[in-house]
């Protein structure tokens, strides 16, 4: 049966094709409920419940997952998550909950074949920070989809990157809530889509409290006759004077038969407030390939060069250097 997913905050008219992704798609009978390899303490239990995360997509049973940090808890640290699926279908329920003054790295890495459906509640109390980084470095043929809830209260911090590379269903759908006053979020994400991957990507943030401030910021790489769908949300709510929000994709383009197709979104019912988005979409720089080449790189390894410098600043963010390399390797292998 055909189903609605990752409806967009504002519609637009039905013809620009972005308002929602419809599939006929089901999660896979054959599901495991094992627990992560991790260095932290924490609780996996298999869970059955009735749940309708944003995304869309129902669950009746999942892998839940507690990551609790008590008041004032530091971990110095990065706590590190990690899951190998072999053929077989997960789907996740992490639910971190950051209590006051507390304040943690967490790492989740995705590797192997299979069906995977992630879902994320994040609640990042008073003067909490939490940085949360997803990494999808499954194979080609896997289904990926993140579903993603956080609320961030008073002088609270959350900080996101998402890292989704291969798999030829790749959906996202991110949704923030800026609760407090002087609450911060921001969000940076590499996307990659070859052959004929469908990405269908929702980012929304609402700007809630006082002088909150929310950042997006999105590189992406298409190849092949790749379809992707990009929707950024930021929504300035009445009360969030003194906020400020900013939007930011660049799509990079390896094929002339690949379809883009980005919405960024500003909506505001508040006066004293700033807001700043941007798109762009092109094929990687011939000025800059030449360059490269000149230094005794071909065009093809020139080309990589070039995109992994476009993709730093994002990984840069990932607090393992273990892990950083491995996905630097990744996209060296898969452009």
């Amino acid at each position: 049966m055909e189903k609605v997913l990752n409806e967009i905050s504002s519609r637009t008219t039905n013809s620009f094709g972005v308002n929602n992704v419809k599939l006929d798609l089901n999660i896979p009978s054959n599901l495991t409920f094992e627990s992560y390899k991790t260095n932290y303490d924490i609780k996996s239990t298999k869970m059955n419940n009735h749940l309708i995360p944003r995304l869309g997509l129902e669950i009746d049973e999942y892998l839940n997952t507690d990551v609790n940090l008590d008041k004032y808890d530091v971990i110095k640290e990065p706590i590190i998550l990690e899951y190998e699926l072999n053929d077989n279908a997960l789907v996740d329920v992490i639910n971190i909950n950051a209590d006051v003054n507390s304040e943690a790295i967490i790492i989740i890495v995705y590797r192997g074949n299979g069906f995977h459906y992630l879902n994320i509640n994040n609640n990042v109390k008073e003067n909490a920070k939490v940085s949360v980084s997803i990494i999808n470095l499954m194979n080609d043929n896997s289904t990926n989809l993140i579903s993603i809830d956080e609320s961030v209260y008073e002088h609270a911090e959350s900080n996101n990157t998402i890292i989704n590379l291969l798999g030829s269903l790749k959906l996202t759908n991110y949704y923030s809530d800026l609760l407090g006053h002087d609450s911060k979020q921001s969000l940076n994400s590499v996307y990659y889509g070859h052959n004929n991957d469908l990405l269908d990507i929702n980012y929304i943030v609402n700007n809630i409290g006082k002088n909150s401030n929310s950042n997006i910021n999105t590189v992406g790489i298409l190849d092949d006759e790749a379809n992707k769908t990009l929707k950024m949300s930021i929504d300035f709510k009445s009360g969030c004077k003194g906020s400020i929000g900013e939007e930011n994709e660049k799509c990079i383009l390896l094929s002339d038969n690949a379809v883009t197709k980005s919405v960024p979104l500003l909506l505001c019912t508040e006066e004293d407030v700033q807001g700043v988005h941007a798109v762009a979409t092109g094929k990687v720089d011939k000025d800059k390939v030449f360059y490269v080449m000149s230094r005794g790189f071909s065009e093809k390894d020139a080309i990589k060069t070039i995109i992994n410098g476009d993709l730093n600043d994002i990984i840069n963010n990932i607090d393992n250097e273990d892990i950083k390399e491995e996905i630097f390797n990744k996209i060296i292998e898969i452009i």
